[in-house]
């Protein structure tokens, strides 16, 4: 195992070492140093892995009417048939992301692995992509599923959407009509 950094390589783990006596009081102190795992990820469950590799998720995104139009902060987010969460596959701004209420909920504000940034200053197409993993990094099993909308331009809830999609061994591309303010929805399952 190598030592490398900086800490936002892929593959990365945190590993507590010490260093090596270089100040000479015959001491050595505990240091955190990021190194590679050369070994797999640990087995999830003992499940065949799935030939597909990614849901490509596009939706483009309409005002709610808020006091803050066209600022939005938003969030886009997988959860199970049950509605558990899975994982925040995108998530854009900060301050004000506490009125994502239903994203708040589900999450619990977890962001590991998601795309973040800051409150958008208009009303986008978004083009995100979920790696079919859960927040263990082990690939989900074949079910039922749903991505999860949420967007918001105002200081209180703003406007949510799920849809639900089959993830199983084969490619999927769905198309959902519009929403009041979800358009161009497409999940491309490959």
């Amino acid at each position: 195992m190598s030592t490398i950094g900086p800490w936002f390589l892929l593959g990365a783990c945190f590993e507590r070492r010490f260093d090596p006596d270089l100040i000479g009081d015959g001491t050595s102190r505990p240091t955190d140093l990021f190194t590679i795992d050369a070994a797999p990820p640990p087995p999830c469950g003992g499940q065949d892995p799935s030939p597909l590799t990614a849901l490509q998720i596009t939706v483009r995104t309409s005002p709610v009417g808020g006091r803050f139009a066209p600022r939005n902060v938003g969030a886009i987010w997988i959860e199970d048939a049950a509605g558990t969460f899975v994982k925040t596959v995108a998530r854009w701004g900060t301050t004000r992301a506490k009125w994502l209420l239903r994203w708040n909920a589900a999450s619990r504000g977890d962001v590991a692995d998601a795309i973040t940034g800051a409150t958008l200053t208009s009303h986008t197409t978004h083009a995100v992509s979920w790696d079919l993993t859960d927040l263990d990094r082990c690939e989900v099993p074949t079910g039922d599923y749903q991505v999860v909308m949420e967007h918001t331009d105002r200081d209180g809830s703003g406007a949510s959407l799920a849809t639900p999609f089959h993830k199983d061994q084969e490619h999927l591309l769905i198309s959902p009509p519009d929403d009041s303010f979800f358009h161009d929805i497409t999940l491309n399952l490959n």
